[in-house]
């Protein structure tokens, strides 16, 4: 049982602050096999389906989403990833053309609320065979990819070990040279501010609001390093190789469990893991062939069979991960899974037909009273954008913004 001792500092704060809604993002590549994961009724008395069966104990703490799109994304597994959170139109004009993705949902909340803890947000990933440590689903103001932790025990270290005299010397270092940077910055921003025209001066504004940003994080980055981390009584975790066909669940429910350990310590409140696993089969789930390979089914049969066994595998492992929250108490009041809304899908729905529609989706959690989990919500006629659903998740996160990407208004669940 780990001792969030950070948090009790935290709620100092004042009682509007005790119990903060922490979000969560888990996502898995190449969609579902839909028969299998889409109830077939609505409401609150659906019938549970086979896929969701292995997750039937928390029928109450999640609510079934049918029927979002991604309406200005195509491209296939090539951007399911990176558009997840974006919902950019990031491969417009020239198919197969590199892209720059915009701004991630998770990143928008991070500007917001990420000054309240260590870490701004936590970005993990299931890195498999692919190459890079890209978050996939993490994206800066820039369009440019946050880089992911794939390992468990470096995730571990980063958030409960605290740094040796040699490596808090070495980071003070890093902050100065920041600074000294800011400083020539600032320096050559005033020289060029009283040459230009009323145009480029607004542009120069634009670019010292970027530059402001990036000092408040220097700065705040620098009062962390001068706190000692949360000590915590759980043990670390094994160091679980990140490739290959062994110890895929036992990676993901390590990830997981560090996840919770993030949200109990308020070690940060928005945490994205990304499995990026596809390439290699799914032993451990009885399965033969590669993940990439039974999406594109076709409608065989036996390969819809054996994609509904790699679904369920998922959706297993992500029962861990709602167990955990469910059973860890949260300092200001009830459970984390009470105090957390955390979204669960692809960024594709049907994989063989590289479908952008129709996306496989949970949202699980109580987000501190917000959420009425427990249903099934088909939006099968009206189809809206998913970035609705970003925008309800961050009015959730208490971020007051209009519009995400392509959103129409905020969803209602």
């Amino acid at each position: 049982m780990a001792l969030a001792l950070p948090w009790l500092e935290a709620m100092s704060r004042g009682a509007a602050d005790s119990r903060p809604v922490r979000m969560a993002v888990v996502y898995v590549p190449i969609g579902k096999n839909l028969g299998e994961w889409i109830p077939k009724q609505t409401g609150r008395n659906y019938e549970m389906s086979p896929t969701l069966s292995e997750i039937a104990d928390f029928r109450n703490d999640f609510t079934v989403l049918s029927g979002l799109c991604h309406p200005r994304v195509w491209g296939g597994h090539r951007v399911e990833g990176p558009s997840f959170l974006t919902g950019a139109d990031i491969l417009s004009g020239t198919p197969g053309a590199d892209f720059k993705n915009s701004v991630s949902m998770d990143q928008i909340a991070a500007e917001i609320i990420g000054s309240h803890t260590r870490f701004r947000s936590l970005e993990l990933i299931k890195k498999g065979g692919s190459v890079g440590s890209q978050s996939m689903l993490a994206w800066n103001r820039e369009g440019g990819p946050l880089v992911g932790e794939h390992n468990p025990l470096t995730a571990f270290k980063r958030m409960f070990v605290d740094e040796t005299a040699g490596e808090k010397q070495k980071f003070a270092e890093l902050i100065r040279r920041r600074k000294s940077v800011l400083d020539a910055i600032r320096s050559d921003y005033r020289r060029l501010e009283k040459k230009v025209g009323q145009r480029d001066r607004e542009v120069l504004d634009q670019y010292a609001t970027s530059v402001r940003e990036v000092e408040l994080r220097v700065q705040r980055d620098e009062e962390w390093s001068h706190r000692l981390k949360p000590k915590i009584e759980t043990q670390p975790p094994a160091d679980i190789p990140d490739g290959g066909i062994r110890d895929r669940g036992a990676h993901m429910r390590a990830m997981f469990d560090i996840m919770t350990l993030a949200f109990q310590t308020d070690s940060t409140r928005i945490i994205t893991y990304g499995v990026k696993d596809s390439g290699v089969p799914l032993t451990e789930a009885g399965v033969t062939v590669a993940h990439h390979g039974l999406s594109h089914h076709g409608k065989d049969p036996a390969k819809l069979k054996q994609l509904a066994k790699i679904d369920r595998f998922h959706v297993k492992q992500f029962g861990h991960f709602l167990r955990k929250l469910k059973d860890t108490p949260d300092a200001g009041g009830g459970s984390l899974l009470d105090n957390s809304a955390i979204l669960y899908g692809s960024g594709l729905g049907d994989g063989s037909a590289h479908s952008h529609k129709n996306l496989p989706l949970l949202l699980a959690g109580h987000a501190s009273g917000k959420l009425k989990p427990g249903q099934h919500l088909s939006f099968k006629d009206g189809a809206p954008p998913l970035a609705n659903l970003h925008l309800s998740m961050l009015h959730l996160m208490g971020v007051p913004v209009e519009r995400f990407s392509d959103s129409t208004g905020p969803l209602a669940v």
